[in-house]
């Protein structure tokens, strides 16, 4: 898990998906809104404008079920609100969005 420094003060937001049904790998999904299969609660995202944002903020974290999906390798930003996941998800699965 990387090192998080103090670079001030930083609203955190926490994303909560669920997974309702089995989930291809390289699907991807909304820190914004629930989609196929899985549904979303706590606060709207942010991953950044940018794939170079999302890589070098370091309060930006994905967990599934618990595990940090590191980012560009397993976790890849595709925008500001969407995501894609290299991992199967099944049902009961729980991704937990930090940003």
């Amino acid at each position: 898990m990387p090192k998080i420094r103090s670079q001030g003060h930083v609203n955190l937001k926490t994303t909560i998906l669920t997974v309702t049904g089995a989930i291809a790998a390289g699907t991807n999904f909304s820190v914004t809104s629930s989609g196929v299969n899985y549904t979303k609660t706590g606060d709207d995202g942010n991953l950044q404008s940018s794939d170079a944002l999302f890589q070098t903020q370091e309060h930006i974290m994905i967990f599934c079920n618990g595990v940090y999906q590191r980012k560009g390798i397993d976790a890849t930003w595709i925008g500001q609100a969407t995501f894609q996941l290299d991992i199967i998800q099944d049902t009961d699965d729980e991704i937990i969005i930090l940003s």
